[in-house]
C-alpha cells in the first residue's frame, strides 16, 4: 500500500513506528515501542481525537468538516484568540490574534499579497509582543527578501534542482554571504542545515504532523518553554513555518 511502516536512525538508537487503519489513515505513532501519539477519525472521516490537543467538535450545519472547537486549552495550538481570512480564491490574506474575541487591540498580525496568477508575492508580520516587524517580499519561489522594523536585511536565494530545493545562499545587509546546504527527509522536511565547509550548523526534527521535536531523541519540545530558533523559516515538507501563531503555511494544499 506504499505507507511507511518505520524509520531508524541507528546513531541514536531510535526507531518511529507507524500504524494504520483499514482505510490508510494513520492512527498511532509509537517511539521505541512506547506509544507517542494516537489518532482517531468518525465517520465523515474527520480527525476526532489528537492525544497531543484533544477531541475536536465539528459544524453540525453546513459546514460539516469546519473545526468549531477543541476540548480544553491544548499547548500546543495557540492559546491566543486566532482569526484567519481567505482570498476570494481560498488563500490565507490576514491573520490575527488577540487575548479574547473581544479585544480590540491584535498582540500577532500577518498580511500576504498575491500576483496577478495568485502567487503570493509579499508579507508582512507585526508581533506586538516582541516590537518585531518583518516585511518579506517574495519573487517565483527562487528569491526572498526579508527586511525587519530595524532595517536589518536578509536576501534569500534558493537554488534548485529537479528534486527541490538543495541549497540556501544568503546575504546579510549585503555584506556577510553564506551558503547552506539543504539535506532532508522522504517528504522534504529539513533533517540538517550543513555550511560550505561541510558542518552541521542545525538538525531539525518533526512529527508526522509537522510538530518540531527535538532532533536528539525525537521527543516534543515542552510547550512552555521557548523553542530553539530555525535557521530559516522553511521546515516540515519544506514549508513555511509561522512559529508565532504555531501554524504552517502549506500554500492552499489539499
Amino acid at each position: 500500500d506504499g505507507n511507511l511502516e518505520h524509520r531508524n536512525d541507528l546513531l541514536k538508537n531510535l526507531k518511529e513506528t507507524f500504524v494504520y487503519d483499514a482505510f490508510d489513515r494513520l492512527t498511532t505513532v509509537r517511539l521505541n515501542g512506547a506509544e507517542q501519539l494516537t489518532i482517531g477519525y468518525g465517520n465523515s472521516g474527520n480527525i476526532t481525537n489528537k492525544s497531543d490537543v484533544g477531541d475536536y467538535t465539528y459544524n453540525t450545519g453546513s459546514k460539516p468538516f469546519a473545526i468549531e472547537s477543541i476540548d480544553g486549552t491544548p499547548p500546543t495550538i495557540s492559546q491566543l484568540y486566532q482569526s484567519i481570512d481567505y482570498t476570494s480564491f481560498d488563500k490565507v490574506k490576514h491573520i490575527s490574534e488577540k487575548e479574547t474575541p473581544e479585544s480590540t487591540a491584535d498582540l500577532l498580525t500577518l498580511n500576504i499579497g498575491y500576483g496577478t496568477d495568485r502567487e503570493r508575492v509579499w508579507q508582512k508580520s507585526e508581533n506586538n509582543l516582541t516590537g518585531v516587524t518583518l516585511e518579506k517580499r517574495i519573487f517565483n519561489t527562487v528569491y526572498e527578501e526579508v527586511t525587519d522594523n530595524k532595517g536589518d536585511k536578509k536576501q534569500l536565494h534558493y537554488l534548485r534542482a529537479p528534486n527541490g530545493v538543495f541549497a540556501i545562499f544568503t546575504i546579510e545587509n549585503e555584506k556577510v554571504e553564506l551558503t547552506n546546504y539543504i539535506l532532508k527527509d522522504h517528504l522534504g522536511s529539513i533533517n540538517y542545515i550543513v555550511n560550505a565547509s561541510g558542518e552541521v550548523v542545525q538538525e531539525l526534527n518533526f512529527d508526522a504532523w509537522g510538530r518540531r521535536r527535538n532532533p536528539a531523541t525525537w521527543t516534543y519540545y515542552d510547550p512552555s518553554t521557548t523553542l530553539p530558533q530555525p535557521l530559516f523559516d522553511r521546515g516540515y515538507t519544506f514549508h513555511e513555518h509561522l512559529d508565532d501563531f504555531k501554524l504552517i503555511n502549506m500554500p492552499a494544499c489539499r
